[in-house]
């Protein structure tokens, strides 16, 4: 019986078959094929995608982190590249909270990337991404795994949630998405932070005031519902003297105005 040949089929796309095939029944030769395939074709997408893919398959953690790695250095602005690279970010972002195995293994994998590659990865991510919120998340995200970023795009961010509350929907009122993104994560971040940030004396005193008017409202919702406990109110309070605290040494007040442990 003669074997039926594709005669439209590439040399690249022969070889990625067989080792789909392959994987079925054999992932050791579907690796060789795909590992052949590499070396002859290292410039073809579709050849160390798959590649990345079968190493994923097989979960293995530190391959599919060298092969996603190279993906990213060389094919940027593939499509394909970017629905994986989306799969990664949002996987980082419910990375303590999943037990989805696919979610697991992407964090794993991201631990295995070269820091370089990670920041590289978060930073275009958040550059390409055209929705407001998703793309200060992913900022946020960056800084979080990249305190040493802190000072370039902190500020950039701050911005960013500022201009996105002013002019966005909904957002008339303290208590909104944008605000909350601003005073309960990227604020308490920056705080931690013992250098000095690149934001203007009337900016600092309008994130102190909004920050203000966010926690005086939700203590204000809490009293009048009477839902939060006292530990959560002690919580609020704490969060809001830690704004407070960063602003004053932001702006260099004196110590004992900043410091609430023995103060206040």
């Amino acid at each position: 019986m003669e074997m039926e040949v594709d005669l439209e089929q590439t040399d690249e796309e022969y070889v990625i078959q067989k080792a789909k095939e392959a994987l079925k029944i054999d992932p050791f030769a579907a690796k060789a094929w795909m590992l052949t395939a590499k070396s002859l074709y290292p410039n073809n997408f579709w050849v160390q995608f798959e590649t990345y893919l079968i190493e994923k398959t097989a979960g293995n953690v530190k391959e599919a982190a060298k092969c996603f790695s190279d993906l990213i250095g060389k094919f940027q602005q593939t499509p394909d590249l970017w629905k994986e690279i989306e799969k990664v970010t949002a996987a980082l972002r419910c990375e303590t909270v999943s037990e989805d195995p696919e979610t697991l293994f992407l964090c794993g994998m991201f631990k295995h990337i070269s820091s370089d590659v990670q920041h590289k990865l978060l930073l275009f991510t958040a550059d390409h991404c055209g929705d407001t919120m998703e793309h200060c998340r992913l900022l946020l995200l960056l800084l979080q795994r990249f305190p040493t970023a802190i000072s370039s795009y902190g500020p950039r961010l701050v911005d960013t949630l500022l201009y996105a509350e002013k002019h966005g929907v909904d957002t008339q009122y303290p208590i909104n998405s944008y605000r909350k993104l601003l005073v309960c994560e990227l604020l308490p971040l920056l705080a931690n932070q013992e250098i000095k940030l690149d934001l203007a004396s009337k900016l600092l005193l309008k994130l102190l005031s909004k920050s203000l008017e966010y926690y005086l409202c939700i203590l204000g919702k809490a009293s009048a519902t009477s839902q939060d406990s006292d530990g959560n109110m002690e919580t609020i309070w704490f969060k809001l003297f830690c704004v407070i605290a960063f602003v004053g040494r932001q702006l260099s007040w004196e110590p004992h105005l900043t410091n609430f442990v023995t103060n206040w």
